[in-house]
């Protein structure tokens, strides 16, 4: 400690930090710092840091002034010196905004609250008419320009949090246009354990791209393509069982905008519909001994398109 107070007061006549020279350097430089370190480590390890406002030098070794955002930290190493000081690893974590401060310890502590990363907007005009031309994409009968482009991304956003929140295996999500892509969404998973695709069908129903609205979520096995509305209803038809493959979720969030609720139920908070999650996987415990699917090869199935195509198909 003798060795950087020296250097401290070489920054101070070179460079004039800080401005004023404290009156017990040692303790300016370590502040508490037994306290706050150990209040951390005794609960949830959690610190955080923020920048001083100018003019922060008047009061430097009080409660100078700081800025509203910080960043918050976890101590994931902490080893205590013989002279009382610490040595830490600091891992951070996420922005917090300053609620109030709590001026009941020595050192500062405050109500924070998570700040979320937000896109940023700068309007620089606003144009209007007296007579404006109304335009959009209304969710009407499809196909709609609206529903075809939506398809893609709301089934890359449900694949996506299908595998955070951890259901292994998912080989394809598709919400198909015939359902303006929120009433209708088809997972395909390779099964890996009982129970596999209840669970991959229930979150599917229920993660945030799909909680609103919904109204049908289907599991299939590896083998359909969910992008292919025959073989998804082939799979329903002949994998499902309605009494032992079909759950119903009540009261989940929808909208006054669902055609199917009644006008007094169209009120924003009372807008509730059910989901049904069906199972059209085969059974996982009798899997292996499933009926085999009977399927015309590939390529024969390309020749008799090549040959016969213009007047069986056309």
């Amino acid at each position: 400690m003798p060795a950087c107070v020296a250097a401290l007061a070489s920054v101070h006549v070179a460079d004039g930090y800080p401005t004023q020279w404290p009156t017990d350097p040692f303790a300016w430089l370590l502040p508490d710092a037994e306290a706050w370190v150990a209040d951390a480590l005794a609960t949830d390890r959690l610190i955080g840091m923020v920048l001083l406002r100018p003019g922060w030098e008047r009061d430097y070794e009080g409660r100078p002034p700081i800025y509203p955002i910080g960043c918050s930290g976890v101590i994931t190493h902490a080893d205590r010196l013989p002279d009382g000081r610490y040595n830490i690893v600091l891992r951070g974590l996420d922005r917090f905004r300053i609620l109030e401060e709590d001026v009941s310890r020595s050192y500062r502590r405050a109500i924070v609250d998570a700040v979320r990363e937000e896109p940023v907007i700068r309007v620089q005009r606003v144009y209007f008419r007296n007579d404006p031309i109304m335009t959009g994409a209304p969710p009407s009968r499809p196909p709609t320009e609206a529903t075809f482009y939506k398809s893609f991304w709301r089934s890359a956003m449900i694949w996506e949090e299908l595998e955070r929140a951890g259901v292994p295996d998912i080989v394809g999500v598709w919400c198909p246009p015939e359902g303006n892509t929120r009433l209708f969404t088809v997972v395909a998973i390779k099964q890996r354990y009982p129970g596999h695709a209840r669970q991959a069908g229930m979150i599917a129903s229920q993660c945030h791209a799909a909680a609103y609205l919904g109204r049908f979520t289907i599991v299939v096995d590896e083998d359909i393509d969910p992008t292919d509305m025959k073989e998804v209803i082939w799979a329903m038809t002949t994998r499902c069982d309605p009494v032992e493959d079909i759950e119903v979720l009540r009261r989940c969030w929808s909208s006054p905008l669902d055609p199917i609720l009644p006008k007094e139920k169209k009120d924003r908070d009372s807008s509730f519909n059910s989901r049904a999650i069906l199972d059209a996987c085969r059974p996982y415990e009798w899997i292996k001994d499933f009926p085999a699917s009977v399927i015309v090869p590939p390529d024969l199935a390309q020749q008799v398109r090549r040959k016969w195509g213009t007047q069986i198909l056309s």
